[in-house]
């Protein structure tokens, strides 16, 4: 993990001079939004603005799950870096057999940063770490860290594709061995977005992931994203996994507020 985390260090400083700052055709503050796709923008929020995501998001499986308010804070702390602050989401569990059962999810706190050595590409890191803030059985009983690498390509003025690869640090409880297990997981992604309007984006994406513990699975999805005012974006996505494990079919729906 350390070496993992020097190389997308490295290669998101070799991205050169100009900064992943989002910004407008006239130089001003834009909103760039981490929802509703699989990998994060590469843009960061603005310097000394906050970015709010807030969002719902149901999986129709056995059992039903509920998620919400997804809230992530993002403040541009220079040009190229922004600090985050996320998690902590109310969680519900809807079986006709065992019945309701509600927790907390952990708490996020991490870094982007980022940047655009040419015209039409960009690169960012997503660094953070999950603490162990959750509810028994909600999320991971101890402090666990992920490292995200995102690269965006404009193939024209209104496609981009984006290309993103995840490692993190699983932990889980085993009640068989009465010890905190953990293991490595790893996901690679790749999203097509087309913006056929100045307010309105929509996107197709896919990602592979893989753990110690289970197989492959992959997951195929899509949504849109409509601009309602310079400063406050709505979205709507849907994703399921077409392999026999992952992730079981999700809407999530939300919005994004600049400050």
């Amino acid at each position: 993990m350390p070496r993992l985390f020097a190389l997308l260090t490295a290669l998101t400083v070799l991205a050169g001079g100009r900064p992943a700052e989002a910004q407008g055709p006239d130089g001003g503050a834009e909103l760039s939004s981490d929802r509703p796709t699989f990998a994060s923008t590469t843009a960061t929020s603005p310097a000394g603005r906050l970015t709010t995501e807030l969002g719902v998001a149901a999986t129709f499986d056995t059992p039903i799950g509920l998620t919400l308010p997804n809230a992530s804070l993002r403040l541009g702390a220079l040009p190229w870096l922004e600090v985050r602050l996320g998690g902590m989401d109310a969680v519900f569990s809807f079986d006709d057999t065992v019945g309701t059962d509600f927790g907390i999810s952990n708490l996020r706190l991490g870094t982007k940063f980022g940047g655009s050595p040419i015209d039409g590409l960009a690169i960012a890191s997503v660094i953070e770490v999950r603490l162990p803030t959750a509810t028994d059985g909600f999320g991971a009983p101890e402090a666990v860290p992920s490292i995200e690498l995102v690269i965006d390509y404009a193939v024209t003025s209104w496609m981009t594709v984006t290309a993103n690869a995840i490692a993190r640090v699983r932990a889980t409880y085993d009640e068989t061995v009465m010890d905190t297990v953990r293991f490595a997981a790893g996901l690679a992604g790749l999203a097509f977005m087309v913006t056929p309007t100045d307010r309105l984006s929509v996107f197709i994406q896919s990602y592979v992931k893989s753990t110690e513990r289970h197989d492959l699975s992959v997951v195929l999805g899509g949504g849109l994203t409509y601009l309602v005012l310079p400063r406050m974006q709505i979205d709507a996505g849907f994703d399921s996994r077409v392999t026999d494990n992952g992730q079981p079919p999700t809407v999530n729906v939300g919005t994004t507020f600049l400050y």
